[in-house]
């Protein structure tokens, strides 16, 4: 593969998810503190978000946002620009670990490139600005990186592969758990002596700890904690599971059975691609590169069961709500990919039951695959994503609050959005439970009763949205009736409430 070949593939990549961010990268309620923050390191405050540290994400890719927009002064533009080159490199490393990792065969890297790219998930997460790109670019090249030097030890690439890591943990949290498989690397794999364990051992262990460890300093200095995470116990639940199982067994396979067939799915895959791994391979190639295989398909299976471990860890204690939707499971679902085409490339051309288990494997995920994959481009470049969206942009309800007085404060159940979309200062509806940590709310009473006589003194307004899905009516119903707000007009996507009636305006 030369690199011309991985220069078209990435300009191909790239254009194809520019082209399709037509509108803009999607933005979420995580989009905005990315946003916000990289504006307030454009203006010299650091890394600050309504006035406050920013201590919830890691800084990397706030920081990489800021520097592009050095260039690009339309942060927006320059959002959309960082993810089309992170589709393009994500593209190509996939190809270029198979291809290595394959002794150099062009096809199983043009598919999995390919099984890479009909991905409807994996487009849609490129188009939102999320850190999920660039957190699994920096892990797939460290952990590349690192594979290859295991059969000829290199010091320099020891170093470079720990930064690679160091990146990633300082991109997302959950990327500390490249810590075990550095350590893997340095102490358990390969034939070494101690002493070059222990020198790499000092090379590598500052360089993959320090990006995110002196962040983690800097939190404790300007605010309560390494981050603004409240611990409670609620252990993961059957929900959580399931949603797991699903997730993972839709990525490979997308289809409508029960969560028990795709449990028998996922099972009868690992005992293929066991079966697979202990046939011997129908050619066999250098050292090099039988040592790179084999390196990274064990660092790409413990980072794949040590990632899953610590989102499991991290609803019981942290974050409650954590779905284990394709965006969390999106680098697992990467790494399968990658290890998948290394392994079924061994046997693809022998005439073994696993080797046509393999080929059928593949050949249905890409038929089942790519028309959705198709749709999701067609779809994203029509009518964008996120709050970009064209249900966000012709929300009549979003229409109407952003005609209200910019002294007006809104309470919403979408209050990220509003406040997005109208530059107003919005608060969140109160919630009778810590969406965190799911522990009641021992303020509820007095905050709606607060909201109440805010509204209906008109000094804000409530706005109960039902845009692009969100909202629950029971919940909608239940708010008007503690509050008997004076006014309530409606709207095809929700209602606002104030004390005067409001003139319904278009949107545009």
């Amino acid at each position: 593969m030369t690199s011309r070949v991985l220069v078209i593939v990435w300009a191909t990549a790239s254009s194809l998810m520019y082209w399709m961010m037509s509108h803009g990268p999607g933005i979420s309620p995580d989009s905005i503190v990315y946003l916000e923050s990289a504006r307030s390191i454009l203006a010299g405050q650091g890394v600050v978000v309504a006035g406050v540290p920013m201590t919830h994400f890691p800084p990397v890719y706030p920081l990489l946002l800021a520097a592009v927009g050095l260039v690009d002064h339309d942060l927006l533009h320059a959002v959309r620009l960082l993810h089309a080159f992170l589709f393009g490199a994500d593209v190509v490393l996939v190809g270029s670990a198979v291809y290595l990792a394959t002794g150099r065969r062009n096809v199983p890297a043009a598919l999995a490139g390919l099984l890479f790219v009909v991905s409807a998930p994996g487009l849609d997460l490129h188009a939102m600005a999320w850190s999920e790109p660039l957190f699994f670019a920096f892990t797939l090249a460290g952990l590349l990186v690192l594979a290859a030097q295991v059969s000829h030890p290199n010091r320099r690439m020891v170093a470079l592969g720990a930064t690679c890591l160091g990146l990633a943990m300082a991109t997302r949290y959950v990327g500390i758990m490249l810590i075990p498989v550095l350590l893997l690397v340095l102490w358990f794999v390969g034939s070494r002596s101690v002493r070059d364990r222990m020198r790499d051992s000092f090379v590598a262990i500052p360089l993959v700890v320090a990006p995110l460890g002196l962040w983690m300093v800097r939190n404790t200095m300007l605010s309560h904690g390494v981050t603004d995470r409240t611990l409670a116990w609620h252990p993961v639940g059957r929900a959580h599971l399931e949603q797991l199982v699903h997730t993972l067994s839709d990525a490979i396979l997308p289809l409508p059975v029960s969560v028990l067939a795709k449990v028998a799915l996922l099972l009868g895959l690992l005992f293929l691609l066991a079966a697979s791994w202990r046939q011997s391979p129908t050619e066999e190639h250098n050292d090099w590169y039988t040592g790179l295989s084999r390196s990274l398909l064990l660092l790409l299976v413990l980072f794949a069961v040590t990632y899953v471990a610590f989102l499991l860890v991290s609803i019981s204690l942290a974050d409650a709500n954590t779905p284990l939707d394709d965006r969390l499971l999106f680098p697992v679902y990467g790494c399968a990919i990658v290890a998948g085409t290394i392994i079924g490339a061994r046997f693809a051309w022998s005439r073994s039951w696993a080797g046509w288990g393999l080929s059928a494997l593949v050949a249905l995920s890409l038929g089942l695959r790519m028309v959705p994959a198709a749709e999701t481009v067609i779809r994203v470049h029509r009518d964008g994503s996120g709050y970009s969206s064209a249900g966000w942009r012709g929300s009549p309800a979003i229409a109407q609050l952003g005609a209200l007085s910019r002294s007006v404060v809104v309470f919403s159940n979408a209050s990220e959005a509003v406040g997005y979309l109208t530059a107003l200062h919005v608060l969140p509806l109160p919630d009778s439970l810590s969406p965190a940590t799911l522990l009641p709310n021992r303020r509820f009473q007095a905050e709606i009763a607060t909201l109440c006589a805010r509204v209906n003194s008109g000094l804000a307004v409530a706005a109960y949205l039902t845009t692009e899905g969100i909202g629950d009516p029971d919940e909608k119903a239940r708010l008007a009736q503690r509050c008997t707000f004076r006014q309530a007009t409606d709207y095809p996507d929700g209602t606002i409430y104030s004390v005067e009636p409001l003139r319904p305006r278009l949107p545009g």
